[in-house]
């Protein structure tokens, strides 16, 4: 059985093109085939709002690619939707993995992940996602009301959008996937190929630590889109102008 994977879609009400661009990727899957998202598929996600037309659309094109074209879909938690639970994950018709899912097949044993942790670097973030992956900082946060969860939300995401950053040599590398976080990898889950997310980038690394033979890097939907996937024999990916999903 063939396993798609896409990556840093953001979806939300305001981009139109990549609902449709997401709706027709998911007709284009062949029967029989897994899908795994690796995070950031939401905009910003901090919790099922009925209201809010890109979740409406993605559980109802979910549904039916369960129903219709017996699509598997799994779900890893990105920087943007870190506070998805199980059980939420499922209300979208995903099965939620672990943050770092493995796959061994016969020419490669295969680490999957968004990609955040392994920018460590970034010492700020990597203290964060540890404190608010802590079971009780979930349960804090999931007793604050909706509408006030939503304006933090906004608040912190028109402040990025607004924010021009230039990035230096030294940015580069702290927002970065790291030769620590690689070789960290590695030696943990014993693994030579590493699929993954987050930094917006579509490509192919190879050698860049001891035992780990291959990276590739998906790229965020935006003007392209790509997907990465594995099959019996090989891995392949692949970029594309979105507008061949929204014609």
């Amino acid at each position: 059985m063939e396993t798609i994977f896409i990556s840093d879609l953001h979806l939300s009400d305001k981009r139109e093109d990549l609902l449709l661009a997401f709706k027709n990727f998911l007709l284009s899957i062949p029967y029989n085939t897994n899908l795994i998202i690796i995070g950031d598929l939401f905009d910003y996600y901090i919790g099922i709002d009925k209201q809010d037309k890109a979740q409406n659309l993605v559980k109802e094109s979910l549904n039916n690619a369960f129903k219709e074209r017996h699509i598997k879909t799994f779900f890893i938690r990105g920087n943007r939707d870190f506070l998805m639970s199980k059980k939420e994950a499922l209300y979208f018709n995903m099965e939620l993995l672990d943050d770092i899912h493995i796959i061994n097949t016969s020419y490669a044993n295969i680490a999957i992940t968004h990609g955040d942790k392994l920018c460590t670097k970034d010492i700020s973030y990597i203290k964060y996602r540890k404190i608010v992956d802590l079971p009780i900082s979930r349960c804090i946060f999931a007793l604050f009301p909706f509408f006030l969860k939503k304006k933090l939300a906004n608040s912190i995401r028109n402040k990025s959008k607004n924010t021009k950053r230039t990035f230096s040599k030294q940015d580069m590398e702290k927002y970065n996937i790291t030769l620590d976080g690689l070789n960290n990898l590695v030696k943990e889950y014993k693994v030579d190929t590493l699929l993954h997310g987050h930094i917006h980038i579509f490509k192919e690394y190879k050698d860049e630590v001891l035992n780990l033979k291959k990276r590739i890097s998906l790229g965020a939907w935006d003007k392209n889109y790509s997907y990465i996937k594995v099959g019996l024999d090989m891995i392949t990916f692949k970029e594309e102008s979105i507008d061949k999903l929204i014609k």
